[in-house]
């Protein structure tokens, strides 16, 4: 039945397409499409550029379905060869031109099919429905389902605007038992609960007395049994659910079957002896009758599906192209994006979502196979016009900078975002890590005694016919030798040539003419059998006088016992994806190049709005679209200023030299500073770099929320030709920043409830204590690092005070904890009973009270406290933190 409330009209029609206008009463008019393309290959590009110009034809709620003969994804066919990435690519293009997104879908994932049940069989989802953003708000809840149907080789959609509720299972309806008249209870049963309904109507009492007596069955069964400890004659209960009987044995099927009857040999003491008989006779006439059916035709067996498919989302098997088995990660990315894309976020929006969803979505992946580098590329691609908004329904836009540069990090110019090529290779560094690091686990001896059963990972090859996921693990060897380190434990493991174990983190290379009989020295052989130290004469005889240096400064700790691999560009000697991936970006060819030379600092760590941050960032990296710009990139438009008409139209320009600017910034008592500072010849980048380091923090955020103002000033004359006083352009300046001011003042006043303040002035220990503070100072000269250690009593008197001094340089930490392990040895020496040690360093505090995981040399010297023997001389020490004033 048509439903009263709408009425709908065609509008417009063609071969390919019918345009109707529906008029709800209810929700108001809006616009369905129905869509067919073209089939033919080589006009699939008309197909797309009908869709876009369908998309411009109204403004209203667009809704469009129909048999679009394409595809958005590759997981959207199944079956023979895959379709072309450029058509998936330019349907894709055409939705998105389009401001499109999918209606939830329900049903089977495929709409069309072809050669069932053979070896060619393919089916596609080449139909679909889409909507726009407006429709979509006014049908949230819309559906297309995909119905089952046998007559055409397309199955049937139906689109539900408003589908129904779901309709709740009812009560089972109370039926009265004449049965009950039997039982000598039932009188009184009734009578008895019937004066407790109290002074309702009856038909209160009625429902209330049917549901007494349903669960009055129930009880009095139960009660019977439990009353009855006597008699011949046992009873049972059984609660069943006879719509889970569906393995039970049919009887009269059973008698069908049998030829004679059943003449037993010998019975099993296991239950009833007859009922495995019975289910084998069943088993055998069912086997009979498939084998029946088997030769009449009338079973076809089961279709065989050609690949592995995936396992927990990873592809079980990687074939040559390696492009098409990871594809779908980039269609994963895409439909992400395309969801969005009709929301209006702001690029602050956009960094957020780029960062914490669309970047995370490979993560899993990444951590298991080495992703092709064309995917990635076009990952990138993605990414990066996303963060380039733009209204794709009118234009493409303009990317104003590549993802190379935009991946590097704040402070050299780019967003921060990242390198998909350096990441990937850091995840997997991480497995490479595991092997090494935890050679007893059942994964690191499967590729052990299949890849380099005679060696370790550092040494291995890539091996003969290596599956993709050693493949993968075996291409980032580079990151892990290049930034380990061996703590010397025996110093059998650590090969002396080409590994790093000297304290800087480097490695000795091996001579190109070394004699055959040092090839195969060890750190083991430069030291005393007999205590571990280095053997002076030896290593000078064998090395030149430069690293022989680095081999006697690089430290020996008698809590390492055995030899192990740490990462030496993390501060606790774990390994991390984070640091590593700071260690792969450093190794990229030509990075440096996209590095932005400068004071990025400023805009990065000034306090100010965010979108202000990212407006100074854009109009430094000189994306800001001015029309001098725009007329770079090859747009047609006027160059000439906007609000002076008297200059080319400029960044430069446009801040610093336009009247309109100058007035702006004498109204806000800035321009004597900008003035003095300004050079129109450099960048725009060097004079607002120039101008900020000359301001102080308050002036600096003024600054900017004056040249965002300007420039909203400049947009509202291109875009509604609107010109405002300059006294606008300051109040709405100063009234961005009072509000940011505000919320922040709002956020502080929590913070500062929820934290006291510091104190940071030295404080006695308690009666009875002593407090021994500790310190370590560098000397980059001398390349040594200094000791200080200080006793004081309970009073704060000075007791005793020590220095030594330790080469060569290592980190600020490990002085630190090299004059904990020093204070703590002298504190024994001199029976001091309860001491409180302090020092400034937290790492080193938090590693000795907590015993925190730590595997560089800092946790090696910490660990060395547990071999002094503290417990004769020292009944109370704890280590706790200063903060310097």
């Amino acid at each position: 039945m048509w439903r009263k409330v709408v009425n709908c009209s065609i509008t417009n029609y063609s071969l390919n397409h019918i345009d109707i206008e529906v008029d709800d009463l209810q929700r108001g008019k809006w616009r369905l499409t129905g869509f067919y393309g073209y089939p033919e290959g080589s006009r699939r590009r008309d197909s797309w550029d009908f869709l876009r110009q369908l998309s411009n034809a109204s403004q209203l709620p667009w809704c469009i379905i129909g048999d679009f003969n394409d595809i958005l994804s590759s997981d959207e066919k199944q079956g023979r060869s895959q379709r072309p990435q450029w058509l998936i690519n330019g349907f894709r293009e055409a939705v998105s031109d389009s401001d499109l997104v999918d209606i939830h879908w329900k049903g089977y994932p495929f709409t069309w099919f072809k050669s069932l049940g053979t070896e060619r069989a393919v089916e596609e989802k080449l139909d679909r429905a889409m909507a726009n953003d407006i429709w979509c708000n006014m049908f949230q809840y819309a559906t297309v389902e995909c119905l089952t149907a046998t007559a055409s080789d397309h199955y049937p959609l139906l689109l539900e605007c408003d589908p129904k509720p779901i309709q709740h299972r009812h009560l089972k309806q109370f039926k009265f038992e004449n049965a009950w008249f039997a039982e000598p209870e039932f009188d009184t049963f009734v009578k008895q609960h019937w004066e407790t309904y109290g002074n309702t109507t009856i038909t209160r009492k009625l429902d209330d007395c049917a549901s007494d007596l349903t669960s009055w069955t129930a009880i009095e069964l139960v009660h019977f049994m439990k009353s009855k400890t006597r008699g011949r004659k046992g009873e049972v209960a059984l609660k069943l659910d006879i719509s889970k009987a569906y393995d039970r044995i049919d009887w009269e099927y059973l008698h069908d079957i049998m030829v004679g009857p059943i003449i037993l040999g010998r019975g099993l003491r296991q239950g009833d002896p007859l009922s495995p008989y019975l289910f084998i006779i069943c088993a055998e006439g069912l086997s009979s009758l498939i084998r029946q059916a088997e030769l009449k035709g009338d079973i076809h067996g089961v279709q065989q599906v050609l690949g592995t498919g995936k396992y927990l989302g990873l592809p079980s098997m990687i074939g040559r192209s390696r492009k098409s088995t990871f594809s779908f990660i980039k269609d994963r990315i895409w439909k992400k994006i395309n969801s969005w894309s009709s929301k209006c976020l702001s690029q602050a929006g956009r960094e957020v979502l780029i960062k914490s969803v669309l970047q995370t979505i490979p993560s899993y992946i990444m951590s298991i196979f080495l992703i092709p580098s064309s995917v990635i590329d076009d990952i990138e691609k993605m990414l990066n016009s996303f963060w380039w908004g733009h209204n794709r329904a009118q234009s493409k836009g303009i990317r104003w900078m590549s993802w190379e540069r935009l991946s590097v990090h704040k402070q050299d110019g780019g967003m921060g975002f990242k390198s998909l090529g350096a990441f990937n290779h850091a995840m997997l560094g991480k497995q490479a890590w595991n092997l090494i690091t935890k050679p007893d686990t059942l994964v690191a001896k499967l590729f052990k005694a299949k890849y380099f059963p005679h060696s370790d990972f550092l040494e291995s090859s890539i091996g003969h016919n290596p599956s993709y996921v050693w493949r993968s693990i075996w291409s980032s060897k580079f990151v892990v030798k290049g930034g380990h380190k061996w703590s010397i434990g025996t110093g059998h493991n650590i090969s002396l040539w080409d590994q790093n174990w000297l304290f800087d983190g480097t490695s000795i290379k091996k001579p190109d003419n070394i004699d055959s009989q040092l090839n195969n020295l060890t750190v083991a052989d430069l030291l005393h059998h007999n205590a571990k130290e280095w053997v002076s004469g030896l290593i000078r005889g064998l090395v030149n006088d430069d690293i022989a240096d680095k081999i006697l400064h690089t430290p020996l700790l008698e809590s390492v016992q055995n030899d192990k691999i740490t990462w030496q560009h993390e501060k606790n000697g774990l390994y991390t994806v984070k640091s590593v991936y700071r260690f792969c970006i450093s190794t990229i060819p030509g990075r440096d190049q996209h590095r932005v030379e400068g004071n990025s600092h400023l805009i990065w760590q000034t306090q100010m709005p965010p979108k202000i941050k990212k407006f100074m960032w854009r109009i430094c990296r000189n994306c800001l679209p001015t029309r001098a710009r725009l007329h770079d990139r090859g747009v047609t438009c006027p160059i000439n200023c906007v609000l002076c008409d008297a200059g080319d139209e400029d960044s430069n320009h446009l801040f610093f030299s336009c009247q309109n600017s100058i007035n702006c910034w004498q109204q806000m008592g800035l321009w004597s500073s900008i003035m003095q500072h300004r050079n129109l010849t450099i960048s725009v980048k060097e004079n607002v770099f120039n101008i900020m380091l000359q301001l102080n923090e308050e002036s600096r955020v003024v600054f900017a929320c004056v040249m965002w103002s300007i420039w909203k000033q400049r947009n509202d004359v291109i875009w509604r030709n609107e010109r405002v006083h300059r006294t606008v352009v300051c109040e709405r300046a100063n009234s961005l920043l009072t509000g940011w001011r505000n919320a922040r003042e709002v956020r502080d006043m929590y913070n500062n409830q929820q934290h006291s303040p510091q104190r940071f002035e030295w404080t006695k220990p308690d009666a009875g204590t002593w407090k021994c503070n500790v310190d370590a100072s560098f000397s980059r000269s001398r390349n040594k690092v200094g000791i200080g250690v200080c006793i004081r009593d309970n009073q704060g008197q000075f007791v005793l005070a020590k220095t030594e001094w330790y080469s060569p340089i290592l980190d600020v930490d490990t002085g630190e904890a090299l004059g904990l392990l020093s204070a703590l040895k002298w504190v024994k020496d001199l029976h001091l009973n309860s001491v409180v040690f302090e020092l400034d360093s937290k790492r080193v505090v938090d590693k000795f009270n907590n015993n925190m995981i730590d595997e560089y040399v800092f946790g090696d010297i910490i660990k060395n406290y547990e071999r002094i023997d503290t417990a004769p001389a020292i009944s109370f020490f704890k280590a706790s933190t200063v903060i310097r004033g």
